[in-house]
């Protein structure tokens, strides 16, 4: 389920996400190298949630220019990214967990 949120986002609300974001060279860069494929499109959306993360330092040291854009961002796309990306987080943690307690069980060979 959290892929298919990520996926979902990534094909219908992609684009909004960016033209916020219009003032950053990487955004224009994902564009032009990830391409429009389903796996660019998602490194794309991944890339977004790392630049709205709050100590994204990496960002804002390389790319000056986007941080007035990470500030105006609205709240109820900001809400979207984060809570797709948290979701996706705690499914992945999840699963690992489930496969250590299998393994610990011995139901996993």
């Amino acid at each position: 389920m959290a892929m298919s949120l990520r996926a979902g986002l990534s094909f219908f609300k992609l684009e909004e996400f960016e033209s916020y974001l219009e003032s950053s060279y990487f955004i224009g860069r994902n564009r032009r190298v990830l391409g429009d494929g389903v796996l660019g499109r998602l490194r794309r959306l991944t890339h977004i949630s790392l630049m709205l993360a709050p100590d994204s330092d990496f960002v804002f040291g390389s790319d000056a220019q986007v941080i007035k854009a990470v500030k105006t961002f609205p709240g109820h796309l900001r809400r979207w990214i984060e809570i797709s990306q948290k979701f996706t987080a705690c499914s992945f943690f999840g699963l690992v967990a489930l496969w250590g307690l299998g393994k610990v069980t011995g139901l996993l060979g």
